[in-house]
């Protein structure tokens, strides 16, 4: 019995293996031919993503330039031989300095959705709590009273739309996620040169840093699933219960402040529960079961407020109105107009429906299989689809970072620098940056894979499991490349170790045909 459960677990994993090998090949070969940039010119929405082809020439010149640099970091600099504890030091100054002065810079203030739930915050200190009632933001999105929560925590000490506090929070958990990426790495790698690789590829990490300024639980979010993750991977060492409990707590905080990250507990508890019965371990078996908790966070903070305000919380729009809007067709006219983005069908067909949750899920169901039935019937069009849907999501280099500064009116008169990295010269070359680093991490993803795949356990696929997850998940559900942010980020770790074996093998097969071509020279010599 115990022979066919790990030959069974060893078939499920190289099956994990081989999807994850899929999926980084299909970025890594999308991002190195083309790069997906946001239109805001096309219509009101300004929020237009279009992937186009590269040229052959900046192809070759992208690949070529990514490990030139790590050529003469490795050759001409001490980077990789730099004491790890002093290099992290010093780029955890680096991003809480840089973040902070991108704040300063840009002078940005909350808009949409990030005004709305910083709103709703205070009102919520005045004990107004009409939102959760009648035509309010709460009746369709209820899912966003966790982040109300911390804001509202974070309001009551520093005062009431006081939201650069937020934006000054998100910095520390900016700080804070580096860290935590980087204990993970130690626990997948010994490698000194590679742990200082990590803080080198940390200094040109924009997305994240510049993500300051968002008023809203995705840097919050990320940062305790980190924290969850970092401890899952220490209890499954020590096999201590406080690791596991901090663990949990961590995953707790992380869904309540961004909903998105239930995806990181899901593959939390697969790969928990998949160890504990391929290594028959009884625990870690419960430990998965009782990690599923997580996942219901969310739902404890709406009973708080239930009973806080004296109302039923609502549903909300339900699920399948947001997978519905992402499986259609876009058209430039409507919302974003790309397949699969922000058309507005998931809270039109809500309030058409009366607010009434269940009604809209219903027509919603309906409208998934019409399109999925369209899909079948035209196979083509699905592969289309699908190439837009992906392509155009998790190619954009700056996951919409400088998107709401550039389309929106949401910041004071910049100075010529904060004009110069918003959308000039700065931000040109930025962007380029931004670009090497999408190409390095997806690549770097798949090497590791490919280098690593006979000594890979389910644990060192942990991160990219929950890439896996988040793949699936914004392939179904509403479009934007501002979602994939938090999965390119954690799919560092394994990216930086990809790409440095991938440079080390290179470098080892020039050497040996240099000292080929050498001897071969001698004996030439040597025989004249």
């Amino acid at each position: 019995m115990n022979a066919i459960i790990n030959k069974t677990g060893n078939v499920i994993q190289k099956i994990i293996w081989g999807i994850l090998v899929a999926m980084f090949g299909i970025l890594s070969i999308f991002n190195i031919l083309g790069t997906t940039k946001i239109d805001i010119k096309v219509n009101d929405y300004k929020e237009y993503a279009e992937y186009s082809l590269n040229n052959i020439l900046m192809i070759i010149l992208y690949v070529v330039t990514i490990f030139a640099i790590l050529y003469i970091i490795d050759r001409y600099t001490k980077l990789l031989k730099m004491d790890t504890n002093k290099f992290a030091n010093i780029a955890t100054i680096y991003v809480i300095a840089i973040g902070i002065a991108y704040i300063v810079m840009v002078r940005a203030y909350p808009i949409s959705d990030q005004s709305v739930v910083q709103r709703i915050a205070s009102s919520f200190l005045d004990g107004d709590y009409s939102e959760l009632t009648g035509k309010g933001y709460l009746v369709a999105y209820p899912q966003q009273l966790g982040i109300i929560g911390i804001i509202q925590i974070i309001y009551y000490i520093f005062g009431k739309d006081n939201y650069i506090a937020i934006m000054l929070f998100n910095v520390l958990a900016m700080a804070g996620i580096f860290n935590m990426l980087y204990k993970i790495l130690t626990k997948m790698t010994d490698n000194i040169r590679i742990h200082n690789l990590y803080w080198v590829m940390v200094f040109g990490c924009f997305p994240l840093i510049f993500y300051s300024f968002f008023v809203y639980g995705t840097i919050f979010g990320l940062f305790f699933s980190l924290v969850g993750f970092y401890n899952l991977i220490l209890a499954k060492e020590n096999g201590k219960i406080l690791n596991f409990v901090i663990s949990f707590l961590a995953f707790c905080m992380g869904t309540i402040s961004k909903s998105n990250c239930l995806i990181f507990v899901i593959a939390a508890v697969l790969v928990t529960l998949f160890y504990g019965i391929k290594e028959q371990k009884l625990k870690y078996v419960v430990f998965s079961i009782i990690l599923m908790g997580a996942l219901m966070a969310p739902k404890c903070v709406n009973l708080y407020y239930a009973k806080k305000a004296n109302v039923t919380i609502s549903k909300g729009v339900p699920a399948k109105c947001f997978i519905a809007m992402g499986l259609q067709k876009g058209t430039k006219e409507l919302g974003c107009g790309v397949d699969g983005w922000y058309n507005a069908y998931n809270l039109t067909t809500f309030i058409n429906a009366g607010r009434d949750s269940e009604k809209a899920s219903e027509i919603a169901g309906e409208n998934i299989s019409e399109r999925l039935s369209e899909f079948k019937s035209k196979p083509l069009e699905f592969v289309d689809f699908a190439k837009n849907k992906i392509t155009t999501q998790w190619c954009e280099p700056t996951f919409q970072t400088f998107w709401m500064l550039q389309a929106m009116d949401n910041h004071a008169e910049w100075s010529k620098v904060a004009e110069s990295i918003g959308k000039g010269k700065a931000n040109k070359i930025i962007f380029v940056i931004m670009k090497l680093y999408l190409i390095f991490i997806w690549l770097g993803n798949l090497a590791y894979l490919i280098a690593k795949r006979k000594q890979l356990t389910i644990w060192n696929l942990l991160l990219q499991v929950a890439v896996l997850g988040g793949f699936i998940f914004h392939f179904l559900w509403e479009g934007k490349a501002l979602y994939i942010m938090p999965y390119y980020v954690i799919s560092f770790v394994a990216g930086v170790q990809g790409m440095y074996m991938l440079y080390e093998k290179i470098k080892i097969e020039t050497l040996n045909i240099q000292e080929q071509n050498k001897k071969a020279v001698s004996e030439v010599n040597h025989k004249s």
